[in-house]
């Protein structure tokens, strides 16, 4: 998406309080060219929440993935993911936080 539309989407997000999930899976397998900007770097309003894993760039079976949002969602995020997963894979999530 050229930079232009992308900052038309975030001025569209705040005018009409609307969020937007993204997930840019193609960044860390980009290997020809430098991978465009993420509307998440571009988003002075806290309206786009980014997505990701590690699948495709570390190891495919490890399940593991992020969010980058504002601090309030992301407490929300975590509070519903109790009720949905209750016993996540600490022993990868700690092996993946020593990694990095």
């Amino acid at each position: 998406m050229p930079l232009e539309r992308k900052s038309r989407l975030l001025e569209l997000t705040e005018q009409h309080g609307q969020f937007v999930i993204e997930d840019d899976y193609e960044a860390e397998i980009s290997f020809n060219k430098t991978p465009p900007r993420a509307l998440k770097s571009l988003d002075r309003w806290g309206n786009v929440i980014y997505v990701g894993s590690l699948s495709k760039s570390l190891l495919q079976g490890l399940r593991v993935g992020y969010m980058v949002a504002d601090r309030e969602f992301i407490r929300e995020a975590r509070a519903l993911r109790h009720y949905m997963l209750r016993h996540p894979p600490v022993n990868n999530q700690r092996s993946v936080a020593l990694f990095l």
